[in-house]
């Protein structure tokens, strides 16, 4: 291969990594970002983190993996939880509201599932 067609060759892989690199960072850098700049969970932080709160830059979904770091939700009692996250909604179980999860083109929620005890049997973040 001479010279010529080769760098015909890396320009060609340049600009098809280009143009399918965009879009897959684009795709996957939110979750990235998650892990890489988390926000810290506090009870107070995460009350002023409201569900709709955008403005103070705090989000909910972005301390969903410092939530779970410090405290084992399965297990716990009804009021311990809403005692750590405020009071839930839903009847048996409680939900959460995460606001924006990722691009904000989703909302995050964690659902936590409760026995006829009202202990935690199982819990879900989930994004809509």
């Amino acid at each position: 291969m001479d010279r010529g067609a080769r760098v015909g060759a890396i320009v060609a892989a340049g600009v098809i990594l280009l143009v399918f690199a965009g879009p897959l960072a684009y795709a996957f850098w939110p979750d990235v970002r998650d892990y890489v700049a988390p926000q810290h969970f506090t009870p107070e932080r995460w009350e002023q983190a409201e569900y709709l709160n955008l403005d103070n830059g705090l989000y909910r979904w972005r301390m969903r993996h410092s939530l779970m770091r410090q405290h084992e939700l399965a297990g716990m009692t009804r009021g311990e939880v809403e005692r750590l996250l405020g009071p839930g909604v839903g009847g048996s179980d409680l939900v959460y509201g995460l606001g924006p999860a990722s691009r904000g083109i989703d909302f995050g929620t964690l659902e936590l599932r409760l026995d006829s005890a009202g202990i935690v049997s199982s819990y879900e973040f989930r994004r809509h």
